[in-house]
């Protein structure tokens, strides 16, 4: 979300009200009512010439027909309506409010009982024929398939209105206004601002099973480094959002969902069927097949397929979109157009995908004029051949997306020579509009603030002065705490960069501080990708047991439901070398000298234990995760989730009597992390990992389990833990988090319209802890920490895991979810609770 709110803040000044032009062809517009109660019917059928045109009205009874061929009337079709054709005015505007009525007859055959309705219905029946088919009418059935691709994806501002156009501080402005036009979902007013172009050849292969994208040329509307905004992120993004949708499919994956797809084997479970009509195409049979959910909350699409009647079974058109009830946040619609043309190379004559087209109109911001985020991707698909081998090595790897090894940026004559479908005048203003507008100062202010607000941190000329979210925190040890950051930015350099900061606590009146700096290699930028860097550090800070720096503490997570006042100081010198291949795999070589000590004054019962442990560490990890995405900020970068498995391992060995070191050990350890999608139930994320400390060290050189005493829901840590009450130098860890997204409050009648969603996770840790790490007057070991009665609060495990358990309600007010929490094992345990309610925030589809 943080990528729509700059969208949001660079380009709100610059929204305004279309100019009516001049058409040439037929547009056909309106909205289509039920005659006797006056409400707007979804997913309407009007065609023209004979179904070889045609449109469904949105989920609002909104439709748009735009054509250069001649039409004299269109048909409208709806089941349980009576039929109607309408004569039209041929190269004219027609604007009409249609009125079908109700067909009682017709009505009287529709059963509500699944059971029964898919018994007696023909349009079930085809459906099957049509999944039992698949193979045949689908590139996935072949041998070896390959074809180009031209991609088209624009943004555009939705709903303005002219009253919004006059507002003052639009005077600046007004050049923008004569790029506007009006959007095919629902007729409204939109200011393109962004256009992305992009030429692919993709490769499919079935035994074994392969696919492989290369990448020709990008190129996208973007403002420069000057104005921070991350062109590279916001287009892995915006693919992240819709992937290639193939109808055959079982689930179709759209904003980090899964869809249950209407052609899945299950889908008569999900959705009712009616053939509504029957048309000809190239001297070919088609029906056309209404669908829709049982639940209109589901993740499930309303539309239509147009199927053929021969014993192929091939999907000729699709078009479809989502229910308004549907439970998704941030979106008023979406659509979806898919063509399907034959192909024949000879031997096989198939029906493959030609053009899709995918609308998402977004509710980033409420207002009472419906103003909105359109984005629209079309998809051109030609040059197929069917049944040509590639060589092997071409699929050779994990990487799906491949790049040619020439610049991605191409002359304006390649893509007029490239373009599979020709730019709009719209498309071709954007480029014209941005250029106008990207010497104001006012884009500029405008941006900066949208960066603030974004990453927390503001540019003050070739520096950075931050950070928003740790600005201010507390707790019982330091008091109200107050920190400032300083870095430079990519005006002083793009391949090097300096950061420091700052922070004082008002109580225990210490200073906390830290610097960095990170030099990258080959043309790389620090904590870009792909990243060649050496970064080094210094840290004096207190931090919470189980984290390793104060990086991921914030106001938030100082919101404690106890006294927190087993904080440890930090003074760790740090160097980093890390690296990453284009391969998914990612490596890092490190080296580190750690000094830890308890904040507050210890007494210990062993005479001879101390209260500081020092270390000199050397070791590295290694990293695989393939085909990731992510979009980058300046200095980190957000993953997004995808279906493969990420792997990490590392390795650490302590040095004694280097810099200080005390301690010889060796550590290991090794995590995966996977999510699974589960439609319609949702989707579970997995994480398991299991290390071991091999060596005799001090506990805060053990494996300090996290804990999390705040209000707030911590995803990584146990939220009914005691801090420091676990350590280990064996351990293993799993945690489950599945979110149902809603599948059963969906169907509880009034709860169902408030959206919410459900989930349940599951954590649990088995640990032990070597005799001899555990501290005694003879070792020399730092001493347990001591409760007032002077008694160790920290302990190793026994031969019980440690589990808890949550059930929550999430999407509460669109940002909210509220877990409840048990604890499942020691529950005897000095100080513990046993069940607690946490808070998550959320902002998420």
């Amino acid at each position: 979300m943080r990528f729509f709110l700059v969208i949001v803040l660079l380009y709100f000044p610059i929204f305004a009200q279309a100019q009516t032009k001049v058409q040439s062809k037929t547009i056909v517009s309106g909205i289509v009512l039920d005659a006797k109660t006056n409400e707007t019917l979804e997913y309407v059928n009007l065609q023209t010439n004979e179904g070889t045109m045609g449109v469904s009205t949105d989920q609002y009874g909104r439709f748009l027909l735009e054509t250069n061929v001649k039409v004299q009337s269109i048909k409208v079709s709806y089941i349980g309506y009576t039929t109607q054709r309408i004569d039209i005015k041929n190269g004219e505007k027609n604007e009409l409010t249609i009125r079908l009525i109700s067909n009682e007859s017709q009505l009287s055959e529709i059963t509500v009982r699944p059971e029964k309705y898919k018994k007696k219905n023909p349009a079930v029946d085809l459906i099957q024929q049509v999944f039992l088919h698949k193979d045949q009418n689908r590139k996935e059935g072949l041998p070896y398939c390959q074809f180009d691709t031209y991609e088209k994806l624009r943004f555009d501002v939705n709903g303005m209105t002219t009253k919004f156009k006059e507002k003052w501080f639009f005077k600046p402005f007004q050049y923008a206004f004569t790029f506007c036009d009006t959007n095919s979902v629902n007729q409204k007013v939109t200011l393109p601002f962004y256009l992305r172009e992009r030429r692919l050849t993709s490769y499919y292969r079935r035994v074994p099973f392969a696919k492989k994208e290369k990448l020709w040329a990008e190129r996208q509307t973007a403002l420069e480094d000057d104005y921070d905004i991350d062109n590279e992120g916001i287009s892995t993004y915006i693919n992240n959002m819709s992937t290639d949708i193939d109808i055959y499919e079982p689930t179709i994956k759209l904003l980090d969902k899964e869809f249950m797809g209407p052609l899945a084997q299950l889908a008569t479970s999900f959705y009712r069927f009616y053939i509504t009509d029957t048309i000809s195409l190239d001297n070919q049979r088609f029906a056309s097949v209404f669908f829709a959910p049982y639940n209109k909350n589901d993740l499930a699409f309303t539309g239509t397929i147009l199927v053929a009647l021969d014993s192929s079974y091939a999907v000729r058109r699709v078009d479809m979109g989502v229910s308004k009830d549907i439970n998704i946040n941030w979106v008023k619609d979406i659509k979806i157009r898919q063509d399907y043309e034959f192909q024949n190379d000879g031997t096989n004559r198939r029906l493959l995908l030609s053009r899709d087209e995918v609308i998402f109109d977004l509710k980033v911001w409420k207002n009472k004029e419906g103003r909105s985020l359109l984005a629209t991707k079309k998809n051109t698909y030609q040059n197929y051949i069917l049944n040509k081998p590639q060589s092997d090595t071409l699929y050779k790897g994990k990487v799906l997306l491949l790049r040619d090894t020439g610049k991605l940026e191409k002359t304006p004559l390649y893509w007029t020579n490239n373009r599979f479908d020709s730019l709009t005048l719209k498309d071709k203003g954007v480029n014209t509009m941005v250029d106008s507008i990207k010497s104001m100062k006012l884009v500029k202010r405008l941006t900066a603030f949208g960066n603030f607000m974004a990453s927390g941190h503001f540019n003050v000329g070739k520096l950075q002065l931050g950070n928003l979210t740790n600005f201010y925190r507390y707790n019982d040890v330091e008091g109200p705490r107050l920190q400032l950051s300083l870095r430079t930015n990519d005006r002083y350099s793009k391949h090097f960069r300096v950061g420091v900061y700052g922070a004082y606590g008002t109580r225990d009146k210490e200073w906390k501080y830290g610097a960095n700096t990170t030099v990258a290699f080959n043309g790389a930028r620090p904590g870009r990708f792909p990243v060649n860097q050496v970064k080094i550090g210094y840290e004096k800070d207190l931090f919470l047991p189980g984290l390793t720096t104060s990086t991921g503490q914030n106001f938030v997570s100082s919101l404690q439901t106890t006294r927190v006042t087993r904080l440890l100081w930090n003074q760790n010198v740090r160097m980093d070398y890390s690296r990453e291949l284009n391969n998914g795999i990612s490596f890092a070589i490190n080296a580190a000298r750690k000094a830890i000590t308890e904040a507050i004054d210890v007494t210990s019962t062993e005479p001879n234990a101390s209260n500081e442990a020092i270390t000199t560490e050397v070791g590295g990890w290694i990293r695989f995760a393939a085909n990731e995405k992510f979009f980058q900020n300046r200095e980190d970068r957000i993953a997004i989730r995808s279906k493969n498995p990420v792997f990490m391992l590392q390795y650490r060995a302590g040095l004694r009597g280097v810099l200080g070191g005390k301690y010889a050990y060796q550590r290991a350890s090794i995590r995966a992390d996977k999510v699974f999608y589960v439609a319609p139930f949702g989707k579970s994320r997995w994480m398991a990992e299991c290390g071991q400390i091999f060596g005799q060290v001090s506990y805060p050189f053990l494996e300090i389990h996290r804990a999390n005493r705040s209000y707030f829901f911590d995803d990584n840590g146990f939220n009914l833990m005691n801090y420091l009450e676990f350590v280990s130098d064996r351990y293993a860890v799993l945690h489950i988090n599945h979110d149902f997204e809603g599948v059963f409050l969906n169907r509880i009648p009034l709860i169902k319209k408030l959206r919410l969603r459900e989930g349940v996770t599951f954590k649990a840790l088995y640990g032990s802890l070597n005799s001899k790490n555990i501290p005694t007057a003879n070792n020399g070991l730092q001493s347990f920490p001591l409760n007032l009665d002077n008694q160790p609060i920290t302990q190793g495990l026994s031969k019980k895991p440690y589990m808890e358990v949550s059930a929550g309600i999430g999407n509460i007010f669109g940002f909210l979810r509220l877990d409840y929490v048990w604890r499942l094992s020691y529950k005897n345990n000095p100080n513990v609770n046993n069940w607690g309610l946490k808070l998550q925030f959320s902002t998420g589809f």
